[in-house]
C-alpha cells in the first residue's frame, strides 16, 4: 500500500502537498479522539490525487484507518 501511494504520489504537482497538510492536520487531531464520522465526512469529496497524498503523509499506523473511511470509488480512483 505505502510504495503504490509513494509512487501516485510523485507523479501529482508539489503543490498537492500544501493543499492537503491543513486537512491531514484536522485529521490527525480527530484520529486521537477517535472521531471516524468526522473524518469519513472530510474526506468523502477529495479528489483522488489529493487523497493518494494524505494517506502517504499520515503516519503509517494511521492510513489504513482513513483508507478505510474513504468512499469505495474515491479508495479505488485514489490508486488509479
Amino acid at each position: 500500500l505505502a510504495a503504490v501511494l509513494l509512487v501516485l504520489c510523485c507523479i501529482f504537482p508539489p503543490n498537492t502537498l500544501e493543499e492537503v497538510q491543513p486537512m491531514k492536520e484536522k485529521i490527525l487531531e480527530l484520529l486521537e479522539v477517535r472521531k471516524y464520522p468526522e473524518i469519513a465526512s472530510l474526506v468523502k469529496d477529495m479528489n483522488p490525487a489529493d487523497a493518494a497524498v494524505l494517506l502517504e503523509e499520515l503516519p503509517e499506523q494511521n492510513m489504513p484507518i482513513v483508507f478505510r473511511l474513504l468512499p469505495k470509488e474515491l479508495a479505488a480512483d485514489a490508486f488509479a
